[in-house]
């Protein structure tokens, strides 16, 4: 499951700086989300302080921005750190969501602190996907590039898509 977490947040982040681009190109912002500074390297930070601070999108139109934090979080777990949590400078967090019985997290090796690991289930994927859908509907019609019926429409294709790959199981 590591390597959907991270194919996942990279195309959050790439999709993310394409929509960052085309707001810079329609509204003619002095910046674009790459000339943003900010902490060590956070590409996700920079696109979301572009978008509420440049594009006009109200950060608490953002509602699932505190879940895809999270998964960038378990991202750099897994990357920076091999998915040892010990090595992870998002430590505390992710033993929190750990703990949180909904977030499909659990710790491998718990009983040996140097050696915990991150274990992520198929429902973590699943919930972290959703996240990110929910996250760009969000975004896209805050950004005034959509409307509600465009978003339901949306939705009802991916349930249509979710039913034809079920009848394959």
């Amino acid at each position: 499951y590591y390597s959907f977490i991270i194919l996942l947040h990279g195309r959050l982040e790439s999709d993310l700086k394409k929509l960052c681009d085309y707001l810079h190109e329609r509204l003619q912002t002095p910046l674009r989300s790459s000339d943003i500074g900010g902490g060590s390297g956070d590409t996700l930070s920079k696109h979301v302080t572009y978008l509420t601070r440049l594009a006009g999108v109200p950060a608490k139109a953002l509602k699932s921005y505190s879940q895809v934090r999270d998964l960038s979080k378990v991202r750099n777990c897994i990357v920076h750190a091999s998915g040892n949590i010990e090595k992870s400078k998002d430590k505390a967090r992710i033993l929190q969501l750990a703990k949180i019985s909904t977030s499909h997290l659990s710790l491998q090796n718990a009983e040996e602190a140097e050696n915990t690991k991150l274990q992520l289930s198929l429902e973590y994927c699943e919930a972290a996907l959703d996240s990110v859908i929910r996250f760009f509907e969000e975004a896209f019609f805050a950004a005034g590039l959509c409307d509600k019926k465009v978003i339901d429409a949306f939705n009802r294709f991916i349930e249509y898509l979710n039913k034809i790959e079920k009848s394959f199981d």
